[in-house]
């Protein structure tokens, strides 16, 4: 129409953008802003800053804010509240470090308590000399909006005897703090406050108190309020709707919401969740369905509500299917809530049906699907996604390649996990933390501490997690030295990191140190050691504090007995089991399966049992180890027959006992059994077959001589199959003589292990088996080639 745009106009725009469509739409509105010449106003940066951080391109929104050649405190809060609100707490807090312009109380509230750290907060706000209304109300609405409601009232209560006296803001922020609380005598309380001191009323305070008093179940006082204001607004409305929702009055909230639609007032998502919320307590299904609305932009933030939360993720399912063309930003929470939830596959999949569809993922797309496919170790997938992500330009973004590693290490291919690190441009600490995760994982200690030195040079501080590994690196390797070394880094460094979580070296040195022991000093580090593996040294400890007064409670007997379990030793078991009986140690059910996992591993299968039939109380996990100590032990009948008792007491079967049964089945030959019991666990019971399941089911048909079922089965797995599934059936064909099908197994193997050497032995035993002596040299020289150390073997023996 002729009319230009000015610097007025595009922050509106940006932040509809923001709240509307996303960031591509933006983009365009950026690409128009640098065109005209305006990209030079603070205000229109400061909008494009928040545009970005809100729709979650942080790389768009950090490119812009390194731009602005002048930053004010809106520009600095604006991309750290960005952060914050994203999870992304470091990068928040490093953020703020930075901040070259004094930070006001607004953007000290926003950092630490968005960031969990309301201490900090209150802390900083009792050093300012003058508190004043903005600073009060500044604190007091950070608390609120960070969900620490009691903190808020607490504060509001401590500003009372200052002297000060609450404007609007503030008593809004109150109201809403007493709505989260459901504090309905304090509210009331506010309420008689306003109108005695003659706070002059507003559409925002009058909402407040209809959303504090229906919140808190007063619908009466709710609806009295509400039909004595004479303007509302959309937040009115809703105020209302969520209280009815909440409390069961569904045919009240969506009479209310059809007088909301008739007098012109525009609904949003927060609203429509409330309707929907009401239809699905009063069973209003059809009403609901018909009046959801299927543009994506007002129902995202209903289906990002649902998805984020895994108890209503199936609803948001219900939402999603509503929508006829789901912009990106909705499959993006589809995603994530997928990719976080117990059903990581269905991430997958609706990543894989966008695609046909011809979406284009962003920088978000990628992470979210990268955590469910290395939460599933569904390498191919994996690498298809990579891809994916290199042909669009995102394989450099510092997040992307961060959830490439975090993949690849979960799937345990550490080669293009390492390569992915090497080819950074950028790395911060969760790229270094992530490749020493997988190494750690994958048992490749000197990797973790060769990282960890180079970690170092490159001058990146360590974190908790950091030291976590280099710690328990130490540990497994017997370098204790270096071990000394790292407590002393973590000293020097001031790392948060706990006795338990690492710092075993420094916490026994302490123990040593105290000239008194309480049953907490002995059973914290008699656990510490459990925890970390050092069973024996648990043991060695314990036998020390059987020599002094203090006696071990049930704690302290739980971890012992976990060592006794993995180190075999079941004449220590069993006299912690008789000093349990004479010194009437309270033998709860945590202690009483630990008492059976013991027996069971150390083959007293009928101690066991008698152990198991003298418990009062049994949980899923003490029939859990009892079936599957049978399993193991070669009990496959008695196994069978507990299982079936188990189900006759009404206990449900978890995906352990799955394992133990098909261990059993496995151990007595009962193939068609097995998979009978594998088919119902998922039909029946709603049990989702793990990798381990799998394993157990090639174990069973591959050891039985049905190699070609059990390959069969291995190609219409649902998931990928990992390296024990590949060594299990190997294995079998070596065990078979089926060297066509080994050679199958030990190439995947390579593929995806080429470091470890029990893949080679396999294959070079297998061809020794059948006499074919120049294979099984020429696969012991491949290892030799691929600089493949086979570890010495060794065996323990107690003098």
């Amino acid at each position: 129409d002729g009319f230009l745009p000015d610097t007025y106009t595009f922050p509106a725009v940006l932040k509809s953008c923001a709240k509307f469509v996303g960031s591509n739409e933006g983009r365009q509105v950026h690409g128009v802003i640098t065109k005209v010449g305006f990209l030079c106003d603070i205000y229109v940066r400061n909008s494009l800053v928040h545009l970005y951080s809100v729709c979650g391109d942080f790389i768009g929104a950090g490119r812009t804010f390194d731009e602005m050649p002048v930053r004010d405190v809106v520009s600095w809060t604006g991309i750290v509240s960005g952060y914050a609100r994203a999870g992304l707490f470091d990068e928040a807090v490093g953020l703020f470090l930075r901040m070259d312009v004094q930070p006001n109380v607004a953007t000290f509230v926003c950092v630490l308590v968005a960031c969990g750290r309301r201490g900090e907060a209150k802390q900083i706000f009792d050093e300012l000399l003058e508190k004043d209304i903005v600073s009060w109300t500044s604190i007091i609405n950070g608390l609120v909006q960070c969900k620490h409601a009691k903190e808020a009232l607490d504060l509001f209560t401590e500003m009372q005897t200052s002297g000060l006296e609450p404007d609007r803001v503030v008593l809004t922020s109150v109201l809403s703090a007493c709505a989260s609380l459901g504090a309905l005598d304090y509210g009331t309380w506010v309420h008689e406050y306003i109108n005695s001191r003659g706070v002059k009323w507003d559409i925002h305070i009058g909402t407040a108190i209809i959303n504090m008093h229906a919140k808190c179940g007063c619908i009466d006082m709710a609806l009295e309020t509400f039909n004595g204001m004479s303007s509302k607004n959309v937040f009115t409305w809703n105020a209302l709707l969520s209280g009815l929702a909440m409390h069961g009055h569904g045919y009240e909230a969506f009479k209310h919401f059809e007088e909301m639609v008739r007098v012109n007032t525009r609904p949003n998502e927060v609203t429509f969740l409330a309707i929907l919320t009401a239809c699905c307590h009063s069973g209003l299904v059809d009403e609901g369905r018909t009046q959801l609305h299927t543009d994506p932009s007002s129902i995202s933030h209903v289906l990002k509500s649902y998805a984020l939360l895994p108890s209503y993720l199936h609803k948001a399912n219900i939402v999603f299917n509503q929508i006829e063309r789901p912009t990106l930003l909705v499959l993006n929470h589809m995603i994530r809530g997928f990719s976080q939830s117990d059903q990581p596959h269905e991430a997958i999949h609706m990543f894989d049906q966008m695609c046909y569809q011809g979406l284009l993922g962003d920088n978000l797309t990628f992470i979210f699907v990268l955590k469910a496919c290395g939460r599933v170790s569904d390498i191919v997938h994996g690498q298809r996604v990579h891809v994916q992500a290199l042909k669009l330009g995102f394989g450099s973004y510092l997040f992307v390649a961060n959830a490439l590693i975090h993949m690849y290490g979960c799937c345990r291919v550490l080669g293009l996990a390492r390569k992915v690190f090497d080819e950074m441009e950028e790395r911060d600490l969760v790229s270094w933390n992530s490749l020493i995760c997988g190494y750690s994982q994958c048992n490749m200690y000197q990797q973790v501490l060769g990282l960890f030195n180079a970690m170092q040079e490159a001058d990146i501080k360590a974190d908790a997690l950091t030291m976590v590994k280099v710690i328990l690196a130490c540990i497994y390797l017997g370098d204790f030295d270096y071990g000394d070394r790292m407590v002393e880094y973590i000293e020097n460094n001031k790392v948060t990191a706990d006795v338990f979580l690492g710092k075993l070296i420094e916490a026994r040195r302490l123990f040593d140190e105290m000239p008194n022991r309480d049953i907490i000093s002995w059973t914290s580090m008699i656990t510490g050691y459990s925890q970390a593996n050092q069973f024996s040294d648990a043991l060695q400890l314990f036998e020390e504090m059987m020599m002094t007064e203090v006696q071990p409670d049930q704690v302290t007997v739980a971890s012992v007995l976990s060592a006794c379990a993995h180190l075999g030793r079941l004449e220590v078991g069993e006299a912690v089991h008789d000093y349990i009986r004479r010194n009437g140690v309270n033998a709860d059910t945590y202690v009483g399966n630990s008492l059976i996992d013991m027996y069971c591993k150390c083959g007293a299968v009928e101690k066991a049992l008698m152990v198991f039939q003298d418990m009062r109380k049994k949980d899923s996990v003490s029939w859990t180890s009892i079936i599957a100590g049978h399993a193991v032990n070669g009990y496959a009948d008695l196994a069978l027959e507990l299982f079936t008792l188990m189900l006759r007491e009404g206990i449900q079967p978890t995906h352990g006992t799955f394992i133990g049964i098909l261990s059993a089945c496995t151990h007595a030959g009962l193939v068609d059994k097995g998979l009978e019991y594998f088919e119902i666990m998922e039909k029946i019971y709603g049990l989702s077959p793990e990798m381990k399941h799998y394993g157990c089911v090639v174990d069973l048909l591959s050891r039985s001589g049905n190699l070609e079922r059990a390959f069969e089965f291995i190609k219409k797995m649902t998931v990928v199959p990992d390296v024990v599934v590949w060594r299990i059936f190997l294995g079998s064909c070596k065990l078979h003589g089926n060297l066509v099908l080994a050679e199958i197994a030990t190439n995947k193997l390579l593929q995806l292990d080429p470091s470890n050497s029990g893949n080679y032995v396999l294959l070079s035993n297998a061809y020794a088996a059948s006499d074919r002596w120049d294979d099984a040299t020429q696969i012991r020289d491949l290892m030799v080639e691929s600089e493949v150390l086979k570890p010495s073997g060794w065996s323990s023996i107690e003098v």
